[in-house]
């Protein structure tokens, strides 16, 4: 169920967008015998077949398009790993939203008992020496153990590699199958000694440059309402899961943070704050496409109290006033 308290227009830009959606099955994978894992750094990352032909199905697609280039990459010496691995993802830029909602969209395999053993390839394409915590732990909270967890820093051939089709992508599409790789984690988190049906997420600890400005006024309101604040910022990202897993209601500016919903049971609900007056500047889509992949409801609000315009590229400023 979708709520909007907002004007006309933000609604014909949200139901325009989100009527273009699809919620449907549709996992598949493939297994590449002696297949190549590429990683040729700012010259682009794939899987290769015996053959050194490119496996399509390894693309990484980004808001609806393809976001990688395909490597040539020298066919002598080429490492090898006497393993079977699922090929999950690349780093990317390094940010928990994206890692969350764009990269861990091939790991429903290893809901499968059958693939659930299998290595876990994560392509470091840009040479980082110091991996996120969180990366490590999202894949380990799936059950995957530590040293299971392949950071490939180059281009390595492997007994077989395994392709799985990619089941959510922000502009485009989502699956069931996509809710129960969180819904495998969350099972995975034990629940807090106390637990809370409404939790708010603020933004009020993160860098000012990141900062809402106003918010703790609403979230004053949220709280006067019953709902417990949480910084998800200055939490282990275990107890941030936990946190979320068992409440109904799950409040916060638009943001990162409210993906957490993705951990939450279904049948809740999710109230997501706009906070600007320029239509396409939040991922109020993005929020909603979570929600419907585990059946949560959502509400937006239009919350802007900004009495200036928001500094932008005159050419892109598309606002409701």
């Amino acid at each position: 169920m979708l709520k909007i308290y907002a004007p006309n227009c933000y609604k014909k830009y949200l139901h325009g967008i989100i009527k273009n959606y699809k919620i449907e099955s549709g996992e598949h994978f493939e297994k590449i015998p002696n297949g190549i894992i590429a990683n040729e750094h700012e010259h682009g990352f794939g899987v290769f077949d015996d053959k050194y032909k490119f496996v399509k199905s390894s693309f990484q697609c980004h808001r609806g398009r393809r976001g990688q280039f395909v490597p040539k990459f020298n066919h002598d010496n080429i490492p090898y790993v006497d393993a079977d691995v699922l090929y999950l993802c690349h780093l990317g830029k390094m940010a928990f939203g994206h890692f969350l909602i764009e990269h861990l969209n091939r790991a429903w395999l290893l809901l499968n008992k059958k693939y659930a053993n299998l290595k876990v390839v994560i392509v470091n394409e840009r040479g980082v020496e110091k991996i996120p915590n969180y990366m490590y732990e999202l894949v380990e909270f799936l059950g995957i153990k530590h040293d299971d967890i392949i950071v490939l820093n180059k281009t390595t051939r492997f007994r077989n590699v395994y392709i799985p089709s990619q089941q959510f992508d922000v502009k485009c599409f989502s699956s069931p199958v996509f809710g129960k790789i969180y819904d495998k984690i969350s099972k995975n988190i034990p629940s807090n000694k106390t637990k809370y049906d409404k939790i708010y997420v603020s933004r009020a600890k993160m860098p000012d440059d990141r900062k809402t400005w106003g918010e703790e006024k609403i979230q004053n309101i949220f709280k006067k309402n019953g709902y417990h604040i949480i910084y998800p910022e200055t939490l282990p990202l275990k107890q941030q899961i936990a946190c979320v897993k068992d409440c109904k209601y799950l409040a916060g500016c638009a943001g990162t943070a409210l993906h957490l919903a993705l951990f939450m049971k279904s049948g809740g609900t999710v109230i997501q704050i706009k906070r600007n007056s320029i239509i396409k500047s939040d991922n109020t889509c993005v929020q909603y496409l979570i929600n419907e992949t585990k059946k949560i409801n959502t509400t937006i609000i239009y919350g802007s109290n900004k009495t200036n315009r928001t500094l932008v590229n005159r050419s892109t400023i598309n606002r409701c006033d």
